[in-house]
């Protein structure tokens, strides 16, 4: 196994040793996970993407490092479009709340917001607990663990969000105390419905096993309300600009793992519910279309066409925050949907948006 990270990585974190050090202590050296990340970096500087050990020097801890590692992402999809990307420090804008890229090109300057809709923070937290707990155990074992189908369900606003993290510690903090009661822990422990199983690890120090967060598919209007609150959370981020930083676009990316989340989702989301009537065409009309009237009768209407209509308006018509907002990006590992927002205001309002990305 290597002993050194690849170069670009290592050229990357040399701001910031002690994020460095947080990720190799949860990725050792020749985890892929670098090979990754180095290649991530490698295509940004090919691209002649600035800014990028600046943004890394911000970053405190993991979890800024996964949102800088969604900035990187946004960064190399904007340049392969033939963008040039500068990635911002936290201290672009004096004193008040920063973007997180600016992008330009032939038809002008966008202020890009990157945020993520990643997987739910509940493993996250049950993961990082019972890493930290089993390898300072001087016997070592292995936990597998298995997550009920409503505590696989992501959180939707800051509530859900909150509550579901209070519940992992909750968990955790069950789980301890039990595994810790007794000389020997018990085979299983059950806590709020989460179930540990516990064996002896054949390996030299003891961690985390098989992670069962039962494969479900999410109910759409989760998705949706999830991206509401995304998209009118980050939209508020432009009311504390002035001047010339209200003339660029302002484009709000959101980064995910979701796996059921489809391109409807995002669309309900921002412009509205789609609705399509399949009218169906008068018995003898269809019977004249068998004898070879079909195009005649298209052209009278006596065949109509199905329609289709919004009948529900998302948040670029419905909330007046997002008129802050010039368009959305929502990136899904390899798919990419890009949708404008035509109710703009009028300074960061511009019809060649449909042609961005």
């Amino acid at each position: 196994m290597s002993t050194s990270l690849p170069t670009n990585i290592d050229w990357a974190l040399q701001g910031n040793p002690y994020i460095k050090t947080a990720l190799l202590a949860k990725y050792p050296c020749g985890h892929t996970y670098w090979n990754y990340l180095d290649e991530l970096i490698l295509d940004l500087r090919n691209a002649g993407c600035n800014g990028i050990q600046e943004k890394i020097a911000d970053v405190d801890s993991f979890k800024k490092f996964e949102s800088a590692r969604s900035e990187l992402e946004i960064s190399r999809l904007l340049s392969d479009r033939g963008k040039q990307v500068e990635l911002l420090s936290d201290s672009y804008l004096a004193g008040i709340p920063s973007p997180d890229l600016l992008v330009t090109d032939s038809n002008g300057q966008a202020y890009v917001e990157v945020t993520r809709f990643n997987e739910d923070a509940f493993v996250s937290i049950v993961l990082d607990e019972l890493r930290q707990f089993l390898k300072n155990q001087s016997t070592p074992y292995q936990v597998d663990v298995r997550i009920p189908d409503e505590l696989s369900l992501p959180g939707i606003g800051y509530r859900s969000m909150r509550e579901k993290k209070d519940k992992a510690n909750v968990v955790m903090e069950r789980f301890k105390l039990e595994f810790s009661s007794a000389s020997t822990p018990p085979p299983q422990i059950i806590a709020e419905d989460v179930t540990f199983s516990i064996s002896k690890s054949n390996r030299s120090r003891g961690g985390p096993g098989l992670i069962d967060s039962a494969v479900i598919v999410v109910p759409s209007h989760q998705y949706v309300s999830r991206i509401r609150f995304l998209v009118t959370w980050k939209a508020a981020k432009r009311e504390s600009w002035t001047d010339h930083h209200l003339k660029k676009w302002y484009i709000i990316a959101i980064d995910t793992e979701q796996t059921f989340l489809e391109e409807d989702d995002a669309i309900e989301a921002v412009l509205g519910h789609r609705i399509t009537e399949h009218i169906i065409p008068l018995h003898e009309v269809q019977e004249a279309a068998k004898k070879g009237w079909s195009p005649f009768l298209e052209r009278y209407h006596l065949i109509p066409k199905d329609r289709t209509y919004l009948a529900s308006k998302g948040v670029f018509l419905s909330d007046p925050i997002c008129r802050n907002v010039s368009a959305l990006i929502l990136r899904k590992n390899q798919d990419v949907w890009f949708i404008p927002n035509p109710f703009a205001a009028d300074d960061i309002n511009d019809s060649r948006l449909m042609t961005y990305l």
